[in-house]
């Protein structure tokens, strides 16, 4: 009798150290897609002219996404959208690769999602957006 429950002890053991394997990431890639797609992603920037813009990243689960930019002119408040297609470059979503409508390319890098805000390398620069429910 107890032969079977050391051995049952160290079953469970066992499976315990199998299900904390570290190299599964398909969990974690799929809980960052859904988190990038379920949010609207909002950065402030000031611009030269000392006003601020909003620049607002929307990513959809087919692929396809937007961006939109609120800025102010003379003529009062402009809302520029543009569309593009993403898609990860890598199993560890790590780096997102954005390629709008008139052929643009861009890569964000690094990208991590923490509390409802996500960091990462945008054209060289480290940004971060705060995240707004859809």
């Amino acid at each position: 009798m107890k032969s079977s429950g050391l051995f049952l002890m160290i079953l469970s053991c066992l499976w315990w150290l199998q299900s904390c394997d570290s190299t599964y990431s398909y969990s974690d890639y799929d809980e960052k897609t859904l988190t990038l797609c379920f949010n609207d992603w909002i950065k402030y920037v000031e611009l030269s002219t000392g006003e601020e813009s909003r620049q607002t990243l929307r990513f959809y689960l087919d692929g396809t996404g937007e961006e939109e930019l609120n800025y102010k002119e003379a003529r009062g408040l402009v809302s520029d959208i543009t569309s593009f297609q993403w898609r990860w470059l890598t199993g560890t979503a790590d780096t997102l690769y954005l390629s709008y409508r008139n052929k643009q390319i861009f890569y964000f890098r690094d990208v991590s999602i923490r509390y409802n805000v996500m960091y990462g390398v945008w054209e060289e620069h480290e940004v971060c957006f705060h995240a707004v429910v859809k």
